[in-house]
């Protein structure tokens, strides 16, 4: 399986495939779910709906999944 970055995403089904694709997993259900670390001690809160993602939430979600150790692309391009 490819690795997916977590930039650039814009629904929660774009998210979600870039997590899992890091190793990290997805908890909860109804309105609100967690993705959690590969270690599951350390998670992130986001809200469950189709379509995009309001563009200042996409960036709250992105910054706290780098945050927690996931890949984005700008680390790829600093190494």
């Amino acid at each position: 399986m490819r690795l997916r970055t977590v930039e650039g995403n814009r629904t929660v089904k774009d998210f979600s495939k870039a997590v899992r694709s890091q190793g990290g997993f997805i908890e909860g259900g109804g309105r609100h779910s967690k993705f959690y670390s590969p270690d599951g001690e350390r998670q992130v809160p986001f809200p469950n709906h189709k379509g995009d993602l309001a563009t200042g939430t996409a960036c709250k979600i992105i910054k706290m999944l780098i945050e927690i150790g996931f890949v984005c692309l700008a680390l790829y391009i600093i190494l």
